[in-house]
């Protein structure tokens, strides 16, 4: 059986007035949260990729090049290099 912590509401607030930031760190409390990138099979990039990607972008090759050589975007390539992607690795 999985013991699941029971959801107390924050003194002062009745339950359903818990923030977004507050109810997503209660899920990622319990594991019941999970970065999509990682468990998507349909992903072009797996994490070994994403850490080579940034290893690249210290290297200043440029965007579209590493973009073409995986096959993603050079918006994608952007966005995991400064972070708003794949921010979890």
């Amino acid at each position: 059986m999985i013991e699941v912590e029971i959801w107390k509401p924050i003194e002062g607030f009745p339950h359903h007035e818990v923030s977004n930031y507050e109810n997503f760190a209660h899920a990622l409390k319990l594991g019941l949260y999970f970065q999509a990138e990682e468990r998507n099979n349909q992903a072009k990039l797996k994490k070994k990729d994403v850490i080579e990607i940034r290893e690249l972008g210290k290297q200043s090759i440029y965007h579209r090049i590493i973009a073409e050589r995986f096959g993603v975007s050079r918006g994608n390539i952007s966005n995991i290099i400064k972070g708003s992607q794949w921010s979890h690795i």
